[in-house]
């Protein structure tokens, strides 16, 4: 609670409910503040000092002029430059100014003058820009444009390994992927965060990197799996020890305190997991990374009664 204060209008003992209060209940009612430009009464609730965004254009805006093309313009600050492009031709240095014998602000930036590859229009670019970019636009509608009037060529999808038809300008690129679902497949095996070393082994030493089986698929709009074959629906799971708490090794009240929650609500989640799968016509093997580390005789075995060898080869 603040102390009680006297009220500048009326001189009454009244206790503010903020420290910044100046009048009592009753007067700030019949207390107004005046417009800047108009004078105008304002309420007292009212929080800024102009009434319209009128008023403060006209009290805020100022007559300037331009230090590279010497035109009058008005800001509502005291601006020194009318355009971004009068701003990168600019000699000037901190804010006297005064020109000097230097480089442009633009070279010093980094900015170059280039010419649009559709529309033919200079702006400027940046040197960190042009890694691996042959082409040049000044906006995305004149890279639409562009792409949609040169010529196709159809090429071959990395993942799927279907043929698609995209314009010359995208194949400076290293990702070559025909929709959504390809790319997003492709940012997963290429991204270290998705794919661990250990699945990487397995991938490599017991399906000797088939293109018969898919890295990373999203399905289900849930779930992303290992490893999975279409033509079978049959899907491998590789469980981490930690990540997926073995119950040989951790004990259901264990906390796995990156995901914070208890081994028994992970071992839920995992059952639930297959349950959905299995219920959408998938067959799933799950397969620990301690066995396949320690025994992996005992895995080839469970491969085989399963029948995917004869899907790799």
């Amino acid at each position: 609670m603040y102390k009680e204060k006297s009220c500048k209008k009326c001189f009454s003992m009244f206790t503010p409910k903020t420290g910044f209060a100046k009048y009592c209940n009753k007067c700030t009612e019949y207390v107004s503040r005046k417009c800047k430009t108009c004078d105008k009464d304002l309420p007292y609730a009212h929080k800024s000092c102009y009434c319209d965004s009128n008023c403060r254009d006209k009290h805020v805006r100022f007559d300037c002029v331009c230090l590279t093309c010497n035109e009058n313009f008005k800001s509502f600050k005291n601006e020194k430059y009318c355009s971004r492009d009068c701003y990168y031709k600019s000699t000037t240095i901190g804010g006297k100014g005064k020109s000097r014998n230097r480089k442009l602000f633009s070279e010093r930036i980094g900015l170059s003058r280039v010419c649009c590859d559709f529309c033919q229009k200079e702006f400027y670019k940046r040197k960190c820009n042009f890694r691996g970019k042959e082409t040049n636009f000044c906006s995305n509608n004149c890279k639409f444009n562009f792409d949609t009037c040169t010529k196709r060529i159809s090429v071959k999808c990395d993942i799927c390994d279907n043929w698609f038809e995209t314009p010359t300008r995208k194949l400076q690129n290293k990702k070559k992927t025909c929709g959504r679902k390809c790319s997003m497949e492709y940012i997963f095996l290429n991204n270290k965060s998705y794919v661990s070393k250990a699945e990487k082994m397995f991938y490599r030493d017991f399906l000797f990197e088939s293109k018969k089986f898919k890295r990373q698929v999203y399905l289900l709009n849930k779930y992303v799996v290992d490893f999975i074959n279409y033509e079978n629906k049959l899907i491998i799971e590789y469980f981490g020890d930690y990540w997926h708490t073995n119950p040989n090794y951790f004990e259901s009240e264990y906390l796995h305190k990156q995901k914070n929650m208890l081994a028994k609500d992970i071992w839920d989640s995992d059952n639930t997991r297959i349950k959905d799968l299995e219920q959408a016509g998938y067959t799933v093997l799950v397969l620990w990374e301690n066995d396949v580390k320690n025994n992996p005789d005992k895995i080839r075995q469970i491969l085989k009664e399963n029948k995917v060898n004869e899907l790799i080869f």
